[in-house]
């Protein structure tokens, strides 16, 4: 099983053989931030184990996506747990999510740059 973390280059996400998780360790973003490389995992498509702040918006983005799961660093046991669920998985070739491709999608620059557009287009209607 490949697990890499955030530090690791995108291409990881194209060689062969890919990883089978893709791992998030995150701690001390303010409130509101959210790491860029969370949508570089959240497009390869990948189970993401996040270890990141309860209730925060990596969290918020991660189960919206439905991309995998967020623990606390601060619960061991929860992270224990979750890893021995995950291996089994893994040994079952069971470790898989079920994006929300749509959401997903919605972070992707081209629509992203759309939204962008629409916004300058509106802000140069309304100052005419």
């Amino acid at each position: 099983m490949g697990i890499y973390g955030t530090s690791e280059s995108y291409k990881f996400f194209t060689k062969k053989p890919s990883p089978s998780l893709s791992y998030r360790l995150r701690w001390g973003l303010r409130e509101g931030e959210v790491a860029g490389k969370l949508f570089e995992y959240l497009a390869s498509g990948k189970p993401i184990l996040s270890f990141a702040p309860q209730n925060g918006e990596s969290e918020k983005i991660i189960k919206q996506a439905n991309a995998g799961w967020v623990l606390n660093l601060k619960n061991q046991n929860e992270i224990k747990e979750k890893l021995k669920e995950l291996y089994n998985l893994f040994l079952k070739d069971e470790l898989k999510v079920e994006p929300n491709k749509p959401f997903i999608q919605g972070f992707e620059r081209k629509n992203l740059t759309q939204k962008l557009s629409f916004v300058f287009e509106e802000c140069l209607t309304k100052n005419k």
